[in-house]
């Protein structure tokens, strides 16, 4: 069996109808960008907070889908790319752990449906514990079940925000304002990334880091007003600021800087002007 990493993202019956839609630059571009087997920090905060998660498994027509929840937490992060859940006591039915003992390969989906987050999807190794160090990190279950996994996050299109009760957009729905319908979502709103090839998008700074930035640069300029506008420039190609908070604060730097030039110039002068 190959590994997740050397295994083709995609089958034949996928390319299919990829092609058929037009839709294969953009699959590949979304997978180049998001696909990755160590989760970032974003994936850990959802992992770590999540109530739930959904768990698709199969066997030869044996198909089954089932939801595993518990307190937030439940899920653990055992390594840069695993994961651990546990399996409490059930229906007696096993109709996942029956699927996994056969097939080892399952589908995880984590969402928040908030409305803004987005969901991580992950294609999953796993494997049945039921060693006393591994149940011991699970307080109550029965198996463990550690996944080892190839994820990869997906945009809020068509998720409803339930935390504020509101449904979910940009569904097609008869009537003014009806969205256009499109093939599949563009790299951009799921990675920013502008057509294939181009670099991931970073996160951008909010809140405090945001305006720690544009104190920098406003401070930076004293100092070199040309570097301070070419890491500007770097950072707004990497998505960390916004271009036009960016340039407004070198502009309003530069300004600063040689209005302080003028001002010390003025003050330093003066004895040598009143100099008799």
């Amino acid at each position: 069996m190959d590994s997740l990493e050397d295994r083709p993202f995609f089958h034949d019956g996928m390319r299919a109808l990829q092609d058929e839609m037009d839709g294969r630059r953009t699959a590949d571009a979304i997978v180049k960008s998001v696909r990755h087997f160590e989760f970032s920090e974003a994936d850990r905060k959802l992992i770590e907070e999540a109530p739930c998660v959904f768990i698709a498994s199969a066997w030869n027509e044996y198909v089954d889908c089932s939801m595993k929840s518990g307190d937030p937490g439940f899920v653990k992060i055992v390594g840069p790319g695993t994961i651990e859940y546990p399996e409490y006591d059930g229906n007696s039915m096993y109709r996942t752990l029956g699927n996994i003992s056969r097939n080892p390969n399952i589908g995880l989906l984590f969402a928040k449906f908030d409305g803004r987050t987005l969901r991580m999807r992950i294609n999953g190794r796993a494997t049945i514990l039921q060693d006393a160090e591994s149940l011991s990190r699970h307080h109550g279950a029965r198996f463990v079940i550690r996944v080892a996994c190839e994820s990869y996050p997906t945009c809020t299109r068509y998720i409803p925000d339930f935390v504020a009760g509101k449904p979910a957009r940009p569904v097609p729905r008869a009537g003014p304002g009806t969205p256009p319908g499109r093939a599949g979502p563009r790299p951009a709103e799921v990675t920013g990334a502008a057509r294939p090839g181009a670099p991931r998008r970073l996160p951008r700074a909010r809140g405090p880091v945001l305006l720690v930035r544009r104190v920098l640069f406003i401070v930076g300029t004293f100092v070199s007003e040309d570097l301070t506008a070419s890491a500007a420039g770097v950072m707004v190609a990497q998505g960390r600021v916004v271009v036009v908070p960016a340039a407004f604060a070198c502009a309003l730097g530069v300004y600063v800087g040689d209005l302080g030039l003028f001002l010390a110039g003025r003050w330093l002068g003066r004895p040598i002007v009143e100099r008799p």
